[in-house]
């Protein structure tokens, strides 16, 4: 109604965000910049190479680095079988990793 005064915001929705939420949105800011750079560099090829061109700029780099990375986890996997591990304290052995690669559901 007109005679109403906007209510308002709580503290809490004003507060100047922390340090680490800044830097976790200034991290996400240039991420996204970064990808757009990418992907305009093709603009200028044509439409229909665009999405052919996302693949081939981002994602298939990206998943041949995931695939090595598998590979050397598995590589360390191995690694850490040897019996010096099993000499050493359980507090100063490799940590477990919390996933798998290359599993079938």
């Amino acid at each position: 109604s007109e005679g109403r005064q906007p209510t308002k915001p709580n503290a809490a929705a004003t507060a100047p965000p922390s340090r680490a939420e800044r830097k976790r949105n200034e991290k996400c800011l240039k991420a996204i910049s970064t990808i757009e750079s990418l992907l305009g560099r093709n603009q200028n090829i044509g439409n229909h190479k665009s999405q052919s061109s996302a693949l081939e700029l981002i994602y298939a780099p990206l998943a041949e680095v995931i695939d090595e990375r598998a590979t050397m986890r598995e590589q360390w996997g191995k690694r850490e079988q040897d019996y010096i591990f099993r000499t050493l304290d359980p507090l100063c052995r490799p940590l477990p990793v919390p996933f798998q690669f290359n599993t079938k559901r």
